[in-house]
């Protein structure tokens, strides 16, 4: 699907629809026989990604999550020694979620989009928000 449609993809959320028709235009080899089921999404986020939205989509989300992951380690990095545990929060999940993005995730599940964009906020709070011992 992505080397079909390499720069803008397909369309989001497209990848289910067209799974069974872009499969049926490969040619597989004798021990990876095709089954029949359907498959909404390809277990991994950033095939997903590149399949629906292209390179100028998987750029965007690469874009995303590692400015995200910047923002939260310079949150942690500048953060109080009493806030660094609360400051290691986002950064953990931000890294859980680009980890988790191999094996699993989807952009078709509504809370993997929001978890995403709440971690996003946390961290550029937490960067932003001096959190000084006296409480100010």
């Amino acid at each position: 699907m992505f080397r079909q449609a390499p720069s803008l993809g397909w369309g989001t959320h497209t990848f289910g629809a067209l799974y069974q028709v872009t499969l049926s235009h490969v040619a597989l080899p004798a021990w990876a026989p095709l089954e029949g089921r359907f498959v909404p999404w390809p277990h991994d986020l950033y095939l997903e990604v590149a399949a629906e939205q292209g390179l100028l989509g998987l750029g965007a989300l690469v874009a995303v999550l590692a400015l995200g992951i910047r923002t939260a380690w310079r949150g942690r990095r500048s953060a109080a020694p009493h806030a660094r545990g609360l400051t290691a929060s986002p950064l953990a999940a931000l890294l859980g979620v680009a980890a988790a993005g191999v094996v699993e995730l989807t952009l078709l599940r509504q809370w993997v989009v929001m978890l995403l964009f709440v971690l996003l906020g946390t961290a550029t709070h937490l960067e932003r928000c001096p959190m000084h011992p006296e409480g100010g």
